[in-house]
């Protein structure tokens, strides 16, 4: 299956969705038995990072509290 927003026809208006479907559908055609793709929810960005999105800073006080509300997340 392909995440959200993926393009595996890779003729989308998107080019991040037409470059993560061109992805996957070029490692769906090595001789693997299967393939399987994840797209992370969230990432936290290493501390000391100097080229960081400021949505992470707006949003990063909160990962700490989703963690504390589902301790089986990794």
């Amino acid at each position: 299956m392909n995440g959200s927003g993926t393009d595996s026809t890779e003729q989308g208006r998107s080019m991040w969705a037409r470059v993560k479907g061109k992805t996957e559908n070029d490692l769906r055609k090595l001789p693997f038995r299967g393939t399987y793709f994840f797209r992370p929810g969230f990432i936290r960005p290493t501390p000391g990072l100097t080229r960081t999105h400021k949505y992470y800073y707006a949003i990063g006080w909160m990962y700490p509290v989703l963690r504390a509300l589902s301790p089986g997340m990794p």
